[in-house]
């Protein structure tokens, strides 16, 4: 009779709680359809990342964040003209919060 070891079965359920469970923030192309492309160009512009996340599939608030990241390192005189604009954002542009998920 083949049983499953305590290991390998702790690691089928928790692959299946994982695969079951919340959903993290939409894809970017999902939550800002209109903005993804301009995020991912401007992300892999000044990204210094040699894997950077700048990717529509990649929530809309890690592709920020990567940006103003990559901004802050440049230079006052060599940062694009969108550093000032991204750099002023004191929080990533919303995310919608999955539903069932509103807070306090």
């Amino acid at each position: 009779m083949n049983v499953l070891s305590p290991a390998i079965l702790g690691l089928l359920l928790a692959s299946a709680a994982l695969s079951l469970g919340a959903a993290g923030p939409a894809p970017c192309q999902q939550a800002e359809p209109h903005r993804a492309a301009v995020y991912v160009r401007e992300c892999l512009r000044v990204s210094p990342a040699t894997h950077p996340p700048c990717n529509a599939h990649n929530p809309c608030a890690v592709i920020t964040a990567e940006i103003r990241r990559g901004c802050a390192l440049l230079g006052e005189g060599i940062r694009p003209r969108f550093c000032a604009a991204r750099m002023r954002e004191t929080s990533p542009p919303h995310d919608p919060l999955p539903q069932g998920e509103g807070g306090l």
